[in-house]
């Protein structure tokens, strides 16, 4: 079998080698050709001066212009080289532009009701496809959503999870039917006001080059450090912001966590995060890896008060 998978590729391999010495040598000619010619023409130049005669500074001028001549003919040809990809990054630019000065059928500024919202969704008779398609992704899409309750959209890929969430955030207007807010159709609310009242994590979540700190505030830019804390402390994200990369069991970076939670048990008197300060403490007594406390965090909002008290006695045990 390898004997005659060989024998295939004896003609491409002598047709490759062959076409390789031809690029070769068209090559070598294209870098040598330059130099030929600035022989050349140096060599006429020297001719012109030995027959006239020329000076010193007739000389020089004569030298110098061939070699201004010559310097500008070979910009002028790689400036020729790259007119095509001259030419792409034009195409592009103006695609790209185009995309920006696109104006948007909705408008981001729309004035309009502003209310405080309670949280009743309604999707009636709902129908929607995108304007680059012509095949709808939702068809006669009824639901009702009370405030309060949390409901879970389920399907497979390209059945209209996202694109659900796309009209709930007004990202495009539905193409027949509609979508009611607290009784008020989504298109006739103040889009922006309405827009600062939802908070929706994506599936890529991304972040903006700057601190984490600066990352939350998007949300809300005139909050202040302590209501900064109090969002880490409910996404269960307090104990990996505060971790340091480094020495994640450093003992400084234990006693800040345990300075934070102190200062919102004593503000807000939740008694599970006072459960957390004492397993801090214990963990911090007991030189526990830092990792640990993490699953400790994400432990506690799904706890029950006995089962907080078995955690913290056998604290020890489970870590």
């Amino acid at each position: 079998m390898l004997a005659r998978y060989n024998l295939l590729l004896v003609v491409p391999h002598q047709t490759n080698i062959k076409r390789a010495h031809i690029s070769g040598l068209f090559f070598g000619y294209s870098q040598a050709i330059r130099f030929v010619f600035i022989g050349f023409v140096f060599f006429v130049a020297a001719l012109f001066v030995q027959k006239y005669n020329y000076d010193t500074k007739q000389t020089q001028e004569t030298f110098t212009g061939c070699y201004v001549v010559f310097v500008g003919a070979i910009g002028s040809g790689v400036s020729i080289s790259q007119m095509p990809s001259i030419s792409k990054a034009k195409q592009a630019a103006m695609t790209v532009f185009g995309i920006i000065e696109e104006g948007s059928k909705i408008d981001p500024k729309q004035k309009g009701v502003r209310n405080t919202l309670q949280g009743c969704v309604e999707f009636r008779n709902l129908y929607f496809r995108y304007p680059s398609r012509n095949q709808f992704v939702l068809k006669g899409f009824n639901l009702r959503i009370e405030p309060n309750q949390s409901v879970a959209v389920v399907g497979h890929s390209g059945s209209g999870k996202s694109t659900i969430a796309s009209l709930l955030l007004r990202f495009y207007d539905v193409t027949k039917g509609s979508v009611i807010i607290d009784g008020v159709d989504i298109r006739d609310y103040d889009l922006e006001q309405y827009r600062n009242q939802i908070s929706i994590v994506q599936q890529e979540p991304l972040l903006f080059n700057e601190t984490i700190k600066s990352n939350i505030k998007f949300g809300d830019l005139s909050a202040s450090d302590k209501r900064i804390i109090e969002v880490a402390v409910q996404a269960n994200a307090l104990a990996f912001i505060m971790q340091n990369d480094e020495d994640y069991a450093s003992t400084t970076v234990i006693e800040k966590i345990t300075a934070q939670f102190n200062k919102l048990v004593d503000e807000s008197k939740f008694s599970r995060y006072s459960k957390l300060v004492s397993l801090l403490n214990l963990a911090k007594q007991a030189k526990i890896d830092f990792r640990h406390l993490m699953f400790v965090n994400m432990m506690l909002p799904f706890l029950k008060p006995e089962g907080l008290q078995f955690l913290e006695d056998n604290f020890d045990d489970l870590v």
